[in-house]
Order: structure tokens, then sequence, then C-alpha cells
């Protein structure tokens, strides 16, 4: 996020403008995400997400705009198989040093590798078959099917500006989302018409509308897995009743799989998935080595995960804690960058030196087993430290996510930290009283490779 804004403050606004849905859907399909996007963007004042395009002039004018394009160098066509993969930059290496998907390996590894093609939505070490970026030029004049979509974006972004909903600034960022949601239609339709595509697989439905919606004109079937955490102050899940009609026009997938039966509970609370589209597939992610939860190798070390860009909350706590460290030198401090931080630099000149930055590689696991300690706002990483022994506090009343931290320390997962607070201290007085966090099994049950399986195929 760009913006102070609480994800509770954003989700208030973004209800009070959308109400229900309707002003986001025309025909069969709603476009509540996409105006999800562009509120957030407008509310976060994200420039950068600002786009020049066509949405805000005729429909012939954008068509004519696609035909034009059209005679241009055409992307190249691919060869798929009945299952799709759309993987992500997320990969670790395992003990002999090969670069491994953290949410598709282990899948992969279940089927058939000739029923597979495997996607790279960016150039990864992992040899995948095919990298979208690479698949550049221009797309054929577009068919009925096409036409149709350019028309009903056309019309939404219509009634939104005739409803007098939305100020000029947040009608900007409403054509620049759905114009990238256009584009990234377009380009998955021609990447799988024609094809024997029956399922896709992919992580984070969010910003995957173009790639859902071409699925779902193209008749197939797409399945999320849950990538990480899943808060009740979510933007993209757990959407109220109030838009329970629209909803079911949106752009999701036909089912998620989560990674235990808490997680199911949770996103039951919400009314875009049903309780039989939400699948407890278990513990699929890629791991090197078996979950330990023997403290004999725990060293006095505090294990610091922060969340992608939010150095403006963690580099100013990191200042706070060396203040504690400086009092305590027996200890040590370590702080784990999101994989994807693009701000990496910023903690290089900023932290504290008694704050180390861990390498890219290092594995979560591993510094799980050594630390005694860790500390968050809010991160997957307190429901991956279940069973290691650790200490998990969350920083609360601190940062734009403190309603995103109140709910990690509501749902038990882990204990309150105020700024004031000494740490290590805090877990000196805590040490004797047997603090125990939920059994790791009711968040990451037991990999189910047979329903995994049998639905994906």
């Amino acid at each position: 996020m760009n913006s102070s804004k609480s994800f509770t403050e954003l989700n208030q606004y973004i209800d009070n403008k959308l109400g229900n849905g309707d002003i986001c859907t025309v025909g069969h399909f709603s476009f509540i995400k996409i105006f999800q996007h562009a509120l957030t963007y407008s509310e976060c004042n994200n420039k950068n997400k600002l786009i020049q395009n066509h949405i805000h002039r005729s429909y012939f004018i954008q068509l004519l705009v696609y035909q034009l394009k059209s005679l241009r160098k055409r992307i190249p066509k691919i060869k798929l198989n009945s299952v799709v993969t759309i993987e992500q930059d997320r990969f670790i290496q395992d003990q002999h040093g090969e670069h491994k998907s953290i949410y598709f390996e282990n899948l992969c590894k279940l089927l058939p590798r000739n029923s597979i093609t495997r996607l790279g939505r960016s150039e990864t070490p992992i040899p995948l078959d095919y990298y979208l970026p690479s698949l550049s030029g221009s797309l054929p004049i577009p068919d009925h099917a096409e036409k149709a979509m350019i028309k009903t974006v056309h019309s939404v972004y219509k009634k939104a500006r005739r409803s007098q909903l939305f100020s000029l600034t947040e009608l900007k960022y409403i054509q620049s989302s759905l114009h990238i949601f256009l584009e990234e239609f377009r380009f998955h339709y021609h990447i799988f018409k024609n094809e024997p595509v029956a399922t896709i697989v992919f992580i984070c439905h969010y910003h995957k509308e173009g790639l859902i919606a071409a699925a779902k004109v193209l008749g197939i079937r797409c399945i999320e897995l849950q990538h990480g955490l899943i808060a009740k102050n979510d933007i993209y899940y757990l959407y109220n009743a109030a838009y329970k009609k629209n909803i079911a026009h949106a752009f999701f997938a036909e089912s998620i799989f989560v990674y235990g039966p808490k997680w199911k509970d949770l996103l039951s609370l919400g009314c875009e998935f049903n309780e039989k589209q939400i699948l407890i597939g278990g513990d699929y992610l890629f791991r090197t080595d078996k979950i330990a939860t023997s403290s004999a190798d725990k060293k006095n070390l505090i294990l610091i995960c922060s969340q992608k860009n939010m150095h403006d909350d963690f580099i100013p706590y990191c200042d706070i804690l060396a203040r504690f460290l400086e009092q305590h030198r027996e200890w040590d401090a370590i702080i784990k960058l999101h994989p994807l931080e693009p701000h990496r630099e910023l903690y290089k000149n900023k932290l504290s030196p008694l704050i180390k930055i861990a390498e890219t590689n290092e594995r979560l696991d591993d510094l799980l087993k050594l630390a005694r300690i860790q500390i968050s706002i809010y991160s997957t990483t307190f429901y991956d430290a279940l069973g290691f022994n650790v200490l998990n506090l969350s920083i609360q009343n601190f940062g734009s996510s403190r309603d995103y931290a109140a709910d990690i320390v509501r749902d038990g997962l882990a204990l309150p930290l105020t700024i004031e607070q000494d740490p290590i201290q805090l877990y000196s007085d805590l040490e004797k009283k047997q603090i125990s966090f939920p059994d790791r099994e009711l968040y990451y049950a037991a990999m189910d490779t047979k329903l995994l399986t049998e639905t994906i195929c």
C-alpha cells in the first residue's frame, strides 16, 4: 500500500462507493474487483496505476484501435496441455541447490508431466514451459466473443460515469483498471483459444480477472491455491453478504484449495465461495525437510518477518528493537524480507548494524528452527511458526495494518506486543508460563494428494 489507510478504512470506503455491487455489473459479468483495484489506487494516490486508454471513448474507437494494432507482428502461438499452471516468482533452493517452486513443485509431481503446461508470469530460475512476458506482439482483430467483452467493459464504465457516484479522479482510475482488465482478457483469450486446456491452476485470484474472464468465456475451469494469509479485513476475501447477488458474476475461481480446516472456516464467512467450493488440500507447499518441534537447536535469536512495501513500518520498528538489543547483547536479530520486496536497498541502508538481513535464499523454516521469538505485524509466517516452538509477537497499534494485527492476536496466533515493550524481557516473563499456540494441523493439514489429483484432473 502507498497510503497510511488501514485495510478496514479502505474496505469501508470501497463498500460505501459500491454498495451491493450493482454499479459494477452488466449482463453476465460483474467488475467488482476491478472497481476495487481502481478505488484502492485512487484512495492511495498511486499514480503509477494511471494508464493511457480509450475506455472513456466509444466502443467503435476501441475496436478501431485494436484493428490497427492487429497489423503489427503477432504474438507467437504456443501449445498447451489439459492442465495449465500460472506460476509466480516464488521459489526456494533445495538441499542440492536446485530451485523449486514453493506453490507448484509438489502439485506438479502428482500429475503426468505430459498433461501439464507450466507458464510463468515472470522469468524464474525454474525451467518452465513458457514465460508470459516473452510472448510479446499484437493480437488478431477481435472475434465475436472479444467484441462482446469490449462492449460490456464500455457499458460498465458508462454506467459508473452516469451514476455520479465517483469523482473525476476515481473515474480515471476506473478507466485504467478496466483497460488493464481488457488487455489481459484478450491476451489470455488468444493463448487458450483452440487449445485442449480444461483446467488452469494459480495463486491469488485478484489481479487475474482478465485471465479468469477468458477462461470463463472459453469454458475452462479455474482453481485457486491458497497462497498465504487470509484475514477478516482482507480486501479481496470474505466479502460481506451485501455483495452476494453480484459476486456470483464476478471473476473468481470455481474452487479454492486451502491449507487446513481453520482456513476453510474463515473463508466460509465470506460470500464469494460456498462450502463445496472450499477444499482442504493440506500443506502442499514445497519444504526442504519436515517441521521441527524440538527446541534443542534454539538460539537467542529474534526473527522479524516483514511484508512487501511496508518498509515505512518495519524500519522504524527495527530502530526501536535495536535499543532493546543494546540492553541484551547475548541476543541477535535477523529480518527476513518478503521475497518480492522492492525496497531491499532501503533496509540495507537504514537498518541498525545490530539487525542483520537474511539472504534471499535463506529458508524460513531454517530460521524458525533457530529463533526463540518471531516479531511481525501480520504475516503468514505466524502460521508457519506453529510447531517450531517459537514465541509469536504481533506489533499492535503501529503502522497501517493495525487492524490485521488485531485479528492475529484475536485468533490466538500471536501475543500482543507494543512498541514500548522489551520483547526479550517479555519472552523471559512468559517462558515459565508455557504459552501454547494452536495445533499446526488446524492450519496446515497433511497434504491430500488424492483430492488434489482428482480435482485438478
